[in-house]
């Protein structure tokens, strides 16, 4: 305790301070990794959702964006 200004004072060596620092560095890189894999798989699906929409027939098409309730009830699918 500082008996100046009565605050803690911490002593932390330059190694631990380094370690801290890489264990932070090498944690948001694997964050940064990981949404980098999230963003990978949605642009996977959104491009299998736009090939598959691609493939559809006109009209097919044309129902996708009616409601579900009225194509159910024409039993077009």
């Amino acid at each position: 305790m500082d008996d100046l200004y009565s605050r803690v004072a911490i002593e932390i060596s330059s190694e631990e301070v380094m370690k801290g620092l890489l264990y932070h560095k090498s944690k948001q890189e694997s964050e940064i990794e990981s949404i980098k894999g999230k963003i990978h798989k949605y642009e996977q699906k959104r491009r299998a959702e736009e090939a598959w929409y691609q493939s559809l027939s006109p009209f097919k098409r044309f129902l996708q964006g009616v409601p579900q309730v009225i194509t159910r009830r024409l039993n077009i699918w």
